[in-house]
């Protein structure tokens, strides 16, 4: 895991999805309620990411 941390910005965009897609095994997105002053804001404490 360090040496992908490590070498990371030179992975090209292809290298980068296939080491993503080995070690994640899904992307969980929480509900965001109701409230009109969230839509269209990103929000990244509604994602919960399950590592393999």
């Amino acid at each position: 895991m360090a040496r992908i941390v490590r070498e990371w910005e030179t992975y090209t965009v292809e290298m980068k999805r296939r080491e993503l897609t080995r070690i994640i095994e899904a992307v969980v997105i929480k509900p965001a309620g109701k409230g009109g002053a969230q839509r269209g804001a990103f929000r990244a404490d509604l994602l919960e990411i399950m590592w393999k």
